[in-house]
């Protein structure tokens, strides 16, 4: 009888163990959906295209009735420019390094438009942490139309903060990622390499509580965003974070009463770009993913860089507010590379840290030839260089390269140019790498 009664619980435990294990898959499947995909990818560090599901879109000028910019002209050979080999040993090195598209831009025309795998100039393209410029370009909106200020504490528009350390946290900490949030690994999806399906599976089962996995996966980003503790003192220590562009979508919405999506669209993505743009987005009519994944065409992503060139104007319009570029360079005592959620400077040789004393990071085999580059980069060297004092805007999209060196495009192209346009610290006679 005993026995029988032992056989019992047991049985009862299960079946409530599995009910519950139901229950939680149930209650948030499209968290487990998404779960299951991943753990499909044999390099979990590149999602297919089609992963990024659901999506809000943000349409450009065509869609919306207006009149969209044309596309930029082609340079003129009979003015000074970027020497011809110089472009072509920068396309060479690009495809070389896994890149489907190279554009550049010099003095408001096209020197070079190059695609590989596939890619053309309408073909929508992750963006991945190049993504997060975004929200920095649109503050400056906001700040401009009195919404908010960059000194604001983070707890004027997130209550559940209210009255703790993490709510005097300030926009401008935000921005500048020096919040002194807790600190998790940004590679956490990346499953051990040679690892079966299952194996892969189980591993992200295993972390499926941690922050950056939901704040990846999860059905709630802004949520997950807000559950981050304080670790460090905010404005003492550099840490390129997701949930720091996450809380600032969030305090942008509560601060404008507008989805984060429309407010891209109706400030900035109407008046920069042709085709549509969209963001990866949390649940259906939920909340778009801040910090990453941002899906663009290789030309909508040159209009941006124009911007930053050239005092947020395109093509001679004002777009962005007047001295908002130069605002977004403004660095933080900790990190004098890093402004508001672009770099910028002159990166040195050896590794640009993602986190203060990590050393990971972005490998850099020289030093940049001039100090204004402005640069948005992403996962895989995804990266939009601009550069005002030459006017120039470089793109490079594509995937993970074992050889990627971030230097080798910009200085390059730079050491391209005509000697009276060279800029200052670089020679025009250096031999481009």
């Amino acid at each position: 009888m005993l026995m029988r009664r032992i056989m019992l619980v047991i049985v009862m435990c299960l079946l409530v163990a599995g009910s519950t294990a139901v229950g939680i898959v149930a209650a948030d499947w499209p968290f487990w959906q998404r779960v299951l995909r991943v753990s499909q990818l044999r390099d979990s560090g590149e999602w297919p295209e089609s992963f990024y599901q659901p999506v809000a879109r943000v349409d450009g000028a065509a869609a919306l009735g207006g009149t969209p910019p044309a596309f930029f002209a082609p340079a003129d050979a009979t003015l000074p420019g970027i020497d011809p080999a110089a472009l072509e040993s920068a396309a060479r090195w690009a495809e070389a390094n896994n890149s489907v598209a190279l554009l550049v831009l010099y003095r408001g025309r096209i020197a070079l438009e190059r695609y590989w795998q596939g890619m053309d100039g309408e073909t929508l393209f992750s963006g991945r942490a190049m993504s997060r410029s975004l929200i920095g370009l649109v503050y400056g909106f906001a700040v401009t139309e009195g919404r908010l200020s960059l000194d604001d504490p983070a707890e004027k528009f997130l209550p559940e903060w209210r009255g703790e350390k993490r709510g005097r946290i300030t926009v401008r900490q935000l921005l500048q990622n020096v919040s002194g949030l807790e600190e998790v690994p940004l590679n956490v999806l990346n499953t051990p390499p040679g690892a079966s399906q299952f194996e892969r599976l189980a591993y992200l089962t295993r972390h499926f509580l941690d922050h950056n996995v939901r704040l990846s996966l999860g059905t709630d980003f802004a949520a997950t965003a807000l559950s981050f503790k304080p670790a460090f003192d905010a404005g003492s220590r550099f840490a390129l974070a997701n949930a720091n562009s996450q809380l600032l979508g969030v305090i942008l919405e509560r601060a404008t009463g507008e989805p984060f999506e429309r407010y891209v669209q109706q400030r900035l993505w109407q008046f920069v770009a042709v085709g549509a743009g969209e963001f990866y987005v949390d649940r259906s009519n939920g909340m778009p993913a801040v910090y990453c994944c941002f899906r663009a065409t290789p030309r909508d992503f040159l209009r941006i860089g124009a911007l930053l060139a050239d005092d947020g104007r395109l093509e001679g319009r004002q777009v962005l507010p007047p001295g908002w570029v130069a605002t977004m360079r403004e660095t933080s005592r900790i990190n004098p590379l890093y402004g508001l959620q672009v770099w910028t400077g002159r990166a040195a040789v050896g590794t640009r840290e993602y986190t203060t004393d990590s050393g990971r990071g972005v490998q850099h085999g020289e030093a940049y030839a001039t100090d204004d580059v402005i640069w948005m980069e992403g996962g895989g060297g995804r990266t939009i260089w601009a550069i005002p004092s030459q006017q120039l805007v470089i793109v490079r999209l594509g995937r993970a390269s074992p050889d990627w060196d971030a230097s080798v495009l910009p200085n390059t192209i730079l050491r391209g140019l005509a000697p009276t346009q060279t800029p200052a610290g670089t020679s025009a006679a250096s031999p481009a790498r």
